[in-house]
């Protein structure tokens, strides 16, 4: 505190220039670094988690304290987006520029994407405060960096001016860089994620349930409310895409074959991509044993309704079946690109190999968090769910009785593979009952 006060000074040009004292510097941190609940928030959210944690042991949550037992940063999970969290946790954001109520609380969702494209909640958290230059330093180093040398640079210069140097977090976060900062992940899976979009439709996630203005006993009330309605729409996706066929626009067969398995929104992506091959012009530059290079001329309309020609360069593996474009839109997204596609239909292949169909996007995968509760004071889940809940509560009974000796485990072990076992090659069926 003693040198971040005395960097203050320096940067005001001495004592003479501030208008507060330490003291107030101190009182001002001390404040920002616990919740303020509100009135009747703390019992409201200590009541909430109580009864998640009644009703199923699949609730968790964790509360963060300081030296004297006030809540910093809290944060949950209910079952069903912890059994999300197994198909859809590869790609993960985490906003805190979401929500900031009355009391100053920015609640940072964890977002990932399901097999439509959504948002889906994987967690939630609510943290004490959040320092505003600190943060702008940083999105300036993550998101105005074009190579890896700019970052390098940025955060160098971040480190040094709030005197950061001994940070342990921090510099374990510089370490790991390769697996966050966007510029190190060029031709990495996002699944089409950009922190703007996430943000957005975090917006539509919460839009009608909470606002700025919402106190904390009102965001618990709400939040069930508002993640029920989410499983609802994806439900209700899910139910559309098994029971209504989008037409092929055309007699590729590619185009036939993702239509069979991808869902509905997926596939409309991928018919963008069909419909966009009709303005590439394919051409063979070279060819290496079973390696083809191609370069491929793609019209692209700007923002201005001019149109531009932007070339790209598709390599095909004709042994492996491998194609792959410098768009790398597949590697980002999932979806293979009009370009590729291109040089697919040109090389007469009319089924892409499985590598090219992703489970993520598939409609005839059944997941086991569909039939897991979003919520816990809705008691109008479905048969299913409730075979789930029974199956779960029963296992975590037995766990408990078993996990004090090795032998029990190992014995219990061996029950449930010969239980497994006799259900191997069968095709498991939702039931009405």
């Amino acid at each position: 505190m003693n040198k971040n006060f005395g960097a203050l000074v320096v940067d005001a040009g001495g004592f003479e220039n501030l208008d507060f004292q330490e003291k107030n510097c101190r009182n001002f941190i001390d404040k920002t670094r616990h919740l303020r609940l509100g009135k009747g928030g703390g019992e409201a959210l200590t009541d909430y988690f109580k009864r998640m944690r009644l009703m199923n042991d699949g609730f968790i949550y964790v509360v963060d304290v300081d030296e004297e037992l006030r809540i910093i940063n809290v944060f949950w999970a209910n079952a069903h987006s912890k059994a999300a969290y197994e198909y859809f946790g590869d790609v993960t954001t985490f906003d805190t520029t979401y929500l900031t109520n009355r009391y100053g609380m920015p609640f940072a969702p964890f977002v990932g994407v399901n097999h439509y494209g959504q948002s889906i909640l994987l967690g939630a958290d609510l943290i004490s405060s959040e320092d505003i230059r600190l943060k702008t330093s940083i999105q300036s180093a993550l998101y105005d960096s074009r190579t890896c040398a700019d970052f390098e640079e940025k955060w160098g210069q971040l480190i040094q001016k709030y005197n950061l140097g001994d940070n342990a977090w921090l510099q374990g976060l510089y370490n790991e860089r390769p697996f966050w900062v966007p510029t190190y992940l060029k031709g990495v899976f996002w699944v089409g994620m950009s922190t703007t979009q996430r943000s957005e439709s975090m917006n539509a996630f919460f839009d009608g349930f909470v606002h700025s203005g919402t106190s904390l006993k009102e965001f618990v009330d709400q939040f069930d409310n508002a993640l029920r309605k989410k499983v609802e729409v994806e439900t209700t996706a899910d139910f559309n895409s098994s029971n209504q066929t989008i037409p092929c626009s055309s007699p590729f067969r590619i185009e036939k074959q993702l239509q069979v398995v991808y869902t509905n929104a997926k596939f409309k992506e991928v018919q963008r991509e069909v419909w966009g091959m009709i303005l590439c012009n394919c051409i063979l530059i070279s060819k290496d044993g079973y390696i083809s290079t191609f370069n491929i001329l793609d019209e692209i309309t700007t923002n201005d309704d001019n149109v531009k020609s932007v070339k790209y360069s598709v390599y095909f593996n004709e042994e492996e079946c491998d194609v792959k474009c410098t768009c790398a839109l597949f590697e980002m997204r999932g979806i293979l690109c009009r370009h590729a596609l291109n040089v697919c239909q040109m090389k007469k292949i009319h089924a892409l190999p499985d590598k090219y169909i992703l489970d993520r996007w598939r409609k005839d995968l059944k997941r086991r968090y569909t039939v897991v509760k979003s919520s816990y004071d809705d008691l109008r889940h479905n048969a299913d769910s409730r075979r789930y809940e029974l199956v779960v509560k029963r296992c975590l009974k037995l766990a408990t009785r078993v996990s004090p000796s090795y032998d029990h485990v190992n014995a219990f072990m061996r029950h449930l593979d010969e239980f497994e076992n006799q259900f191997k090659g069968l095709t498991l069926e939702s039931g009405s009952t």
